[in-house]
């Protein structure tokens, strides 16, 4: 008598930063921009490596809500779903500003953000212990049962999202590098990281 039993493997996590946005070319927290010239080169190399790499068939593609995203996966030629508790920390008051804006302007601020970047809170923003606690509830809305998943988010969300998903201690999440055109592949505990320009 054949039994046929089909492979179990854990399902598989991609995720990658949104390409290059012209909000990282001048240093800009925060705003909800467009790709600048490389993050569109970006863009396209990761329809490549989905065509690729990808069964798209059993792949559930998410954004978040913002302009940076949803361009990288319509230049990566995917419709994703859009989730909001996967965009970036909210910077509040310095939503727009550049770092070396914060630091003149605000210096006790940028001090206090440099000091305890994991509790420290923009005014009117987030933290990213606010961010870890949004973050867990998107983590809610993944299928980890019935398909992959393969995420277009940014790097404060990236670093929660895999510090969550491998069991790390909150206080390492704000250091945590997470490289601009990359993509990350997280089976079970291992996680691999694939440049792509």
């Amino acid at each position: 008598m054949l039994i046929n039993v089909k492979e179990k493997r854990e399902k598989i996590v991609y995720i990658s930063r949104h390409g290059q946005s012209e909000m990282n070319v001048k240093d800009i927290i925060g705003g909800n921009g467009y790709l600048s010239p490389s993050g569109v080169e970006y863009s396209e190399k990761l329809g490549d490596y989905i065509a690729n790499n990808i069964d798209t068939e059993n792949t559930r593609f998410v954004t978040s809500s913002m302009n940076r995203t949803r361009q990288t996966a319509k230049l990566a030629g995917v419709s994703p779903e859009q989730n909001e508790d996967l965009d970036e920390i909210d910077a509040g008051d310095f939503d727009g500003l550049s770092y070396g804006e914060v630091k003149c302007r605000f210096p006790s601020e940028y001090e206090a953000r440099k000091d305890d970047k994991l509790n420290y809170r923009y005014p009117n923003g987030e933290s990213y212990v606010d961010l870890l606690k949004r973050t867990r509830l998107a983590l809610n809305s993944v299928d980890f049962e019935n398909c992959d998943n393969f995420l277009i988010i940014h790097q404060a969300v990236a670093r929660c999202l895999i510090a969550i998903m491998l069991g790390l201690s909150d206080d390492k999440v704000p250091q945590m590098e997470i490289p601009l055109h990359t993509v990350i592949k997280i089976q079970g505990s291992e996680i691999t990281y694939q440049k792509l320009l």
